[in-house]
């Protein structure tokens, strides 16, 4: 029995065969990507910007669900009280809890970890000091500012010129002009 010679036909259908199911391998792969890594990242980003939108800073959850939460319509939320749970496509479900004085929290099965058992920020060595040293009042203005500018840039940043395509800027960065305190490590 002699064996049939390789022709390109026979190359060709069995590189096609090899390419399909290398692309089949590599579609289940970014599948089960997208299930374990990013559906969970999404819910878990949901449920925390809806918590801390609606709980730390009062907003409504009509609100937040057209203006935040706008490009992850397919997240879907459910609010109770003092927490919010999201689930993507009803997969990769997550919740954040709100707690007084410490804001929302992802959480992952269980209960989070009590606030009475949070490490404490360390007393302010210098409380005559003003901030973020110690707890005096700001300090006088820099040697130069210009109030008036300085006001109209920041109003300038929180207006809302064109009503069809809103910015909704929600805060502004500061950046000192020194390095941060050593002592409070959460001051960035």
């Amino acid at each position: 029995m002699s064996r049939r010679p390789w022709t390109r036909r026979r190359i060709l259908v069995r590189l096609g065969l090899a390419l399909g199911l290398a692309l089949g391998l590599a579609v289940i792969g970014a599948g089960v990507y997208t299930v374990r890594v990013i559906l969970p990242r999404a819910s878990g980003y949901a449920a925390k910007v809806g918590c801390t939108a609606v709980f730390v800073t009062g907003r409504s959850q009509e609100q937040v669900a057209a203006e935040e939460l706008a490009s992850v319509g397919f997240v879907r939320l459910r609010y109770g009280e003092a927490e919010v749970r999201a689930a993507v496509l009803g997969l990769a479900r997550r919740r954040a809890v709100y707690r007084e004085g410490v804001g929302c929290t992802v959480v992952r099965g269980g209960e989070p970890v009590a606030v009475g058992t949070l490490a404490a920020a360390s007393p302010v060595s210098a409380p005559e000091q003003p901030w973020p040293d110690g707890e005096a009042a700001a300090r006088a203005e820099p040697e130069g500012l210009d109030r008036a500018v300085l006001d109209a840039a920041v109003e300038a940043a929180f207006a809302e010129p064109d009503p069809e395509a809103p910015r909704r800027t929600r805060a502004g960065p500061t950046v000192p002009r020194r390095a941060p305190s050593r002592r409070r490590p959460w001051l960035f």
